[in-house]
């Protein structure tokens, strides 16, 4: 069970708290009703570090926390929403990665062969390389809206898991990188 207030001013962590499959971040209020626009990145585990340790709209954004203790975003403030759901609304499940295609080694690249730079966000940092992270990684994908593709990063300065929402064709073979086609959008 999750003990809000820690979790909040202390001690923003993972566990039963992805980002994508357990809640979202949004801009606005108008985003999370709709549930437009979720934020793709989120840090964890830093001890004594509250909500929402580093997570952004796109990547990693550094001092977006708070904490009882250490610091961090000097004014803060924290809203419960009126209607929110009752005990008995279910939760939100979490995504099939059914539409994925086998693991491909390398990075994601366009049928033409190039790198994919753009619409690219990065959900979460970190090495992706053992069945466990990338299921998650694989699962936090599936959850983002227009998702193409997913990548997985390793062994270098960049790791971590990757969403792709433009073309993506293939992976390219590279060492330390991992991807998966979305079949459902790819073209035949």
């Amino acid at each position: 069970k999750i003990k809000q207030i820690d979790l909040f001013t202390n001690n923003w962590v993972k566990t039963n708290n992805i980002n994508l499959l357990d809640f979202t971040l949004h801009y606005s209020m108008e985003d999370a009703l709709a549930d437009a626009n979720p934020w793709s990145f989120c840090n964890y585990n830093d001890n004594l570090i509250g909500f929402p340790r580093d997570c952004g709209p796109s990547n990693f954004v550094s001092g977006q926390w708070n904490s009882i203790s250490r610091g961090g975003q000097p004014d803060i403030a924290y809203y419960v929403w009126n209607d929110n759901p009752t005990i008995t609304d279910p939760a939100r499940p979490y995504p099939s990665v059914d539409e994925f295609g086998n693991k491909q080694a390398g990075f994601c690249v366009k049928s033409g062969g190039g790198d994919q730079n753009s619409g690219v966000y990065r959900i979460s940092s970190g090495d992706v390389n053992t069945p466990e992270t990338e299921s998650l990684c694989l699962q936090q994908c599936a959850a983002f809206p227009g998702h193409t593709g997913c990548e997985a990063i390793f062994n270098q300065s960049n790791r971590g898991c990757y969403v792709h929402t433009q073309e993506v064709a293939r992976g390219n073979g590279r060492d330390n990188h991992s991807c998966w086609i979305n079949a459902e959008t790819t073209s035949t």
